[in-house]
């Protein structure tokens, strides 16, 4: 007789994905235990959240803001996405265009819930962030990496499959305002996309709120008005206090956000730079965002096998490239949320570890 799984289906399904998290757990653990370690896995900002939110934050709360919110999320902060939205597209957008949710990655889910049926498949470029294929599986729904390549920037080759394939498109924006090279483009400015396109948006980047959990979801109305219903039945939206904390950072404008990326900026040049002196590690160009993508196939290594053995001999903890997806397969991703000089050093023992170690 067997015995009865103690999870669902749709559960045991989610940790497929393969574990992007070990080094990152493992690099928590040595630190835990007393050893300095300079960690690089994860998209976390070197300063926290700015005092002039948090004090926004607490007299939000203090004004009474404690209690449940509407659900979609506050009037005032609805109209304040909307208006950045439209100032970033120059498509015309509205609060009934925008839905509050729990962070960007309640965003994603609530996308996967709202547009598709079980058993759809999702299509998304690999490397991905690390939990779309959970999160396409989490909500019913089939998972379809499609390999970009490393000669290509990790950038996908297809244009406008979405409009001749009828497609709903969905754009993670969260690093809208770390764009290193051009302007940012968002697919919903393009000819004919607004009515299938969705974007995600979060205040954790721009504006240094991670832990504030309060994301978005801007896309047509009736889908907007299933991502409420969805939000009726799971999180309940974001608290009161925190999306007036919200409105206080988006009043801040564009400068605020600037500065917060400002510091990112000048780590990659400074880690370019310093790359571009060896020929061991190879760099995948960075457009945007906090991240450094590095080719480590030299060393006759995995991503994974190169990362695990940093952390071990050096207590240096980057991300595997398999963390997002076959693709980067021999390849590592280097978090730039450590400041300067400590970021350059961890850089050049990377560089010396590569070397030492290629074969």
């Amino acid at each position: 007789m067997l015995a009865m799984s103690m999870t669902s289906t749709r559960v045991r399904s989610i940790a497929q994905t393969r574990d992007g998290w070990a080094i990152y757990s493992a690099a928590r653990a040595l630190r835990d235990a007393g050893a300095a370690v300079i960690d690089m896995t994860v998209g976390q900002h070197d300063t926290g959240t700015n005092p002039v939110i948090l004090d926004a934050l607490a007299a939000s709360a203090r004004a009474g803001h404690t209690g449940y919110a509407p659900l979609t999320g506050t009037p005032a902060l609805r109209d304040a996405i909307a208006a950045r939205v439209q100032a970033r597209t120059g498509v015309t957008t509205t609060r009934d265009n925008v839905a509050l949710t729990m962070g960007g990655q309640f965003a994603l889910f609530a996308t996967c819930m709202t547009i598709a049926d079980p058993g759809a498949h999702v299509l998304f470029p690999d490397p991905f962030y690390t939990s779309n294929p959970a999160t396409a599986r989490a909500a019913g729904l089939v998972p379809v990496p499609v390999r970009a390549r490393p000669e290509d920037g990790f950038q996908p080759r297809a244009a406008d499959l979405a409009r001749t394939r009828d497609l709903w498109l969905i754009s993670d924006e969260v690093y809208d305002a770390q764009v290193w090279t051009g302007p940012h483009l968002s697919p919903r400015a393009l000819p004919d996309m607004a009515a299938r396109r969705l974007v995600v948006g979060s205040m954790s980047k721009g504006h240094a709120m991670t832990g504030s959990r309060l994301g978005w979801l801007v896309g047509p109305v009736d889908a907007i008005a299933g991502a409420a219903d969805l939000c009726n039945t799971t999180t309940y939206g974001p608290p009161g206090y925190i999306q007036g904390a919200a409105l206080h950072a988006l009043a801040l404008g564009d400068a605020f956000e600037a500065r917060i990326a400002a510091p990112f900026r000048h780590r990659r040049d400074a880690c370019l730079a310093r790359l571009a002196r060896q020929q061991t590690v190879g760099v995948i160009p960075s457009g945007g965002a906090m991240y450094l993508i590095l080719d480590v196939r030299a060393c006759g290594m995995t991503g994974t096998a190169f990362a695990r053995a940093l952390l071990d001999r050096h207590r240096i903890a980057v991300m595997p490239g398999e963390s997002f997806g076959e693709a980067a397969t021999g390849h590592v991703r280097l978090a730039l949320t450590r400041p300067g000089d400590e970021l350059l050093i961890a850089l050049d023992t990377l560089l010396t570890f590569a070397k030492e170690t290629t074969t």
